[in-house]
Order: structure tokens, then sequence, then C-alpha cells
């Protein structure tokens, strides 16, 4: 996420001429990265998930998930590849609220160190 964070607020800076290294810039950018970190690891979440809940198959005693891509795989043929991101708006709004805070916070420290130097 930082790397998404540096890109979103520096683009912001120049595309959409927000110059001000304030609180809107820095939710703005943290929120942005919040998303597109979001959309990438939604799919292995909810691998993640369904790994953690499965029960095995009562006529064979196996389990039907075996490792995160045979996961994901399966979940997307069964269930549709857009099934891998449901939850989405939960998971998003843990995921950038927890970006911005981070990145506010690091900002604010970043900000704090410099003027004492």
């Amino acid at each position: 996420p930082a790397l998404l964070y540096i890109r979103a607020t520096n683009s912001l800076i120049e595309q959409w001429l927000i110059h001000c290294l304030g609180l809107a810039n820095q939710f703005s950018s943290s929120m942005s990265a919040g998303l597109i970190y979001s959309i990438i690891t939604m799919p292995f979440e909810t691998a993640k998930n369904r790994m953690a809940f499965q029960t095995p198959d009562p006529a064979t005693g196996k389990l039907p998930f075996t490792g995160t891509m045979q996961t994901i795989g399966a979940v997307a043929r069964s269930s549709g590849p857009l099934s891998l991101w449901s939850g989405f708006l939960p998971y998003y709004g843990r995921c950038g609220g927890h970006t911005v805070t981070m990145f506010v916070f690091v900002d604010q420290l970043r900000l704090l160190y410099r003027q004492m130097q």
C-alpha cells in the first residue's frame, strides 16, 4: 500500500492540481491506495475464508480445498469469477479505513520529524 499511496499522492498533485499536502490529499490518496489494495487482495481473502471454514466431504472425508490458487480456481468455476469479490464493500471499508489511519499518522510523524531536525 505504501507505493500505491505515494503514486496516488503524486497523481493527485500533478493531474488534479491538489497542491496542498493536507488532510484532503492524504485522505484521497489513502482511499485510492486502499481501493487498489482491496481489489487485488480480495480473491486471496475469499480463498483464505473458504479454506478456513471448509468441511470434509461426507463421502470421501477429504477437504475440498488444498491450496490458495486451487481454491480461487474452484470458487471461480463453481460460483463465477465475481464471487471472489463478494463482500467487497465491508472489506474495502476495513482496508480503506486502515490505510487512511496509517498514512495520516505516517505523514504527521514525518512532518514532526522534519520539524525536529
